[in-house]
């Protein structure tokens, strides 16, 4: 179960922060010009949160502490 809780959470994560990417797309003039690289942040952004998360989550519910 811990396994599939976390697939879930990657999932929502990497959705939220490319939501707010599209939103910065539609909404900002310069917004598909930089879309490459608010790409590439999200990505990044959704690496550290999820890793984070990962270890945390992983380490609890398979490790028991």
């Amino acid at each position: 179960m811990a396994l599939g809780e976390t697939g879930l959470v990657a999932a929502i994560v990497f959705h939220a922060f490319n939501g707010l990417r599209v939103i910065a797309i539609d909404f900002w003039k310069k917004g598909a010009k930089y879309q490459r690289q608010m790409l590439w942040t999200v990505l990044v952004l959704w690496l550290v949160t999820f890793g984070a998360f990962a270890i945390r989550h992983l380490s609890l519910a398979l490790g028991g502490h």
